[in-house]
């Protein structure tokens, strides 16, 4: 099965740029020498016939040499010596394009970015799905017991092995890992502040100290940190992937934003910090919200899926 890679090669795309350039050119070449072959040929046309009769026999000739088809009609001894100087020319432009075209698509990186492509569309259409997070002795034990009952399953690691592995068992596969070091983003932003990771305990303390949370991706099967920090009043800018569609209603709790849309995240952060006196009611909604989903509750579903999924045998 397929892999999404979130660092994709970045060379891939630019071989891909590159064989397209050179694609382009080697058809330029191709159209010009017909034309040129057409022009060649009606103007050493010695025959009696109409001019459109001559253009025709002229581009059926051309398109001939050009595709090496070879089903030409019959030449007088001008139109011969040109014609062998047009074959000696196609045969410059072959060659042009097999020594600047062969190969460039066969890397690994190209595959890289055509499989991304293809994960794309499918995670795109992806619904009623279970996430696998990681792909070790468990997390491989239960991804294949449900791919065996027939569900969809997304497997996310950050780990090429693990990807591999689950990959070759049949799973959708999401491989990803940070971007850049923080040292980056400081650099390019300077207000950046990077909070590292923390005990539960303290990251409930710096939500306490935020007014908005933002988490985009690309897929989640339930990201529990948003009704965390629903819960802490916060409201929350979350792309559609993050499984949180029924606890968030835009316009009071939060927004929800399309993946891959950064420009659409920008936007509902500076819409909150231009109406920062609607943050105490967007809170009471968010916290309201997160209120409805209980530990219990969410204990309870989750055990009916297992149960569903993975029937005990006697």
């Amino acid at each position: 099965m397929w892999i999404f890679r979130v660092d994709e090669p970045r060379l891939g795309v630019i071989r891909i740029r590159e064989w397209r350039r050179r694609a382009s050119h080697t058809v330029g070449l191709l159209v010009l020498l017909l034309g040129s072959t057409v022009t060649g040929l009606v103007i050493l046309d010695q025959s009696h016939g109409s001019f459109p009769d001559k253009m025709f026999t002229g581009l059926w000739d051309g398109v001939n040499l050009v595709t090496t088809l070879g089903s030409f009609t019959d030449f007088s001894q001008p139109q011969k010596v040109f014609m062998l100087l047009a074959m000696v020319a196609t045969l410059l432009v072959g060659g042009f394009a097999v020594s600047r075209l062969t190969g460039m698509l066969s890397g690994d990186d190209v595959m890289a970015y055509r499989e991304n492509r293809i994960m794309e569309h499918k995670l795109e259409q992806l619904a009623d799905h279970v996430v696998v997070v990681g792909f070790h002795s468990l997390g491989a034990l239960v991804a294949n017991r449900l791919h065996e009952a027939r569900e969809t399953v997304l497997v996310i690691v950050g780990d090429k092995d693990q990807a591999d592995r689950a990959a070759d068992r049949g799973h959708l596969v999401v491989l990803g890992s940070p971007r850049c070091e923080p040292e980056f983003y400081r650099r390019e932003y300077p207000d950046f502040t990077y909070e590292k990771p923390r005990p539960h305990a303290a990251v409930l303390a710096l939500m306490a100290t935020c007014d908005v949370f933002c988490l985009p991706s690309i897929v989640e099967g339930r990201a529990l940190v948003i009704q965390e920090a629903m819960s802490a009043g916060l409201p929350a800018i979350v792309t559609a992937h993050t499984g949180a569609d029924d606890a968030i209603e835009p316009g009071r709790s939060g927004f929800v934003v399309p993946i891959r849309s950064p420009g659409a995240i920008a936007e509902k952060i500076a819409w909150f910090a231009d109406r920062r006196a609607a943050l105490p009611d967007f809170a009471r909604a968010a916290q309201a919200a997160a209120a409805r989903f209980t530990w219990h509750d969410y204990g309870e579903r989750i055990a009916a899926a297992l149960a569903t999924a993975l029937p005990l045998s006697g």
